[in-house]
């Protein structure tokens, strides 16, 4: 439900690349999900975040 710039979206990938790899993340097909946000950090890149509001309104 965010959208993301080309960028964003380039920086997200990276990051995501690089949890698979050091397998601290796996992908998944389950139908729950929750998206993702990217908030700038003062360096200039971007810290991934997870809003979990409507999983947690069910839990």
């Amino acid at each position: 439900p965010y959208r993301l710039s080309k960028s964003q979206t380039e920086a997200l990938k990276t990051q995501l690349t690089k949890l698979i790899n050091n397998k601290l993340i796996e992908p998944s097909n389950s139908p729950w999900s929750s998206p993702v946000v990217l908030v700038p950090k003062k360096n200039k890149d971007w810290r991934m975040c997870v809003d979990y509001r409507q999983l947690n309104n069910v839990t």
